[in-house]
C-alpha cells in the first residue's frame, strides 16, 4: 500500500462537494483480496489489456478498490503505525489542506 496508493479529491454531488480518497490498483488478484479485506471495501475490475493475459485473466483487466472521506481516513488511521515517514502519508496530509473532509460522519 505504501507505494502503490494513490490520494485524489473525488467531486460528489455533482461536483458541490470534494473529499478526500484514497484509492489503490493492482494485476495481482491475491494481493487486492489482502487489501479488500484490511481496507473493508469491494473489488472492481478496470479496463482491458492493462495487465498482463493470464489464465485467470485472460482480459488482461487491473482491479481496483477506492475510499472516500471518512471511511479513508479510517483506512489511514488504521495503518499509521505502517505508514509513519511515507510518502503516502506525505500526500495524504498535502490533500486534507486544500481538500476538507465532511464536517460530520454518515452512520
Amino acid at each position: 500500500m505504501r507505494g502503490e496508493a494513490s490520494v485524489y479529491c473525488h467531486s460528489v454531488r455533482r461536483g458541490r462537494y470534494r473529499v478526500p480518497a484514497l484509492a489503490l490498483g493492482m494485476c495481482d488478484r491475491d494481493s487486492m483480496n489482502l487489501v479488500k479485506e484490511a481496507w473493508g471495501s469491494t473489488l472492481y475490475r478496470g479496463p482491458k489489456g492493462v495487465c498482463k493475459r493470464t489464465a485467470e485473466n485472460p482480459e488482461g483487466r487491473s482491479l481496483y478498490t477506492a475510499k472516500e472521506g471518512w471511511p479513508a481516513q479510517d483506512v489511514i488511521d488504521k495503518h499509521k503505525p505502517y505508514l509513519e515517514g511515507s510518502e503516502l502519508l506525505q500526500r495524504w496530509n498535502e490533500l486534507l489542506k486544500t481538500c476538507r473532509l465532511p464536517r460530520t460522519r454518515r452512520r
